[in-house]
């Protein structure tokens, strides 16, 4: 960490940050004594489990990055394909139907709407976009 923080004061860095999987990363690197920049994590319109965190870290000026906005993929899948995801199947599915041919839209604009939200990257491991929200 020491290398990290000393390269923010040199300059060479501008920010630092996590790259999350569960609120609890959070926890575990934020008791080491280093309090970031900046966080990634994911969050879309079934994944909200860094909601709580996101709105607390936001109001301390913490920049929040969201990914996942399309769940890897699954909000456009034929939910017959679906396996291991019984409980968002229905929901996945009335999303399609409701929004058919503006499903990515709604979808992004479900997260741009969070007031926590900053940024939102999109993409693969091909190509990645990220998403600026003006406030």
């Amino acid at each position: 960490m020491v290398f990290f923080k000393t390269s923010k004061k040199t300059g060479q860095v501008e920010k630092i940050g996590y790259s999350l999987q569960s609120v609890s990363e959070f926890e575990r690197a934020n008791g080491k004594g280093f309090f970031p920049d900046l966080i990634q994590v994911p969050f879309n319109l079934l994944d909200n489990r860094f909601k709580k965190l996101c709105k607390k870290l936001s109001k301390q000026g913490v920049e929040i990055h969201s990914r996942s906005t399309f769940l890897q993929g699954l909000f456009f899948m034929n939910t017959e394909e679906l396996q291991g995801l019984e409980e968002a199947i229905p929901v996945i599915s009335e999303l399609q139907n409701t929004h058919s041919n503006q499903l990515a839209q709604y979808l992004l604009n479900y997260v741009l709407q969070q007031d926590f939200i900053d940024k939102v990257v999109i993409g693969g491991s091909i190509q990645r976009t990220t998403i600026t929200k003006y406030k």
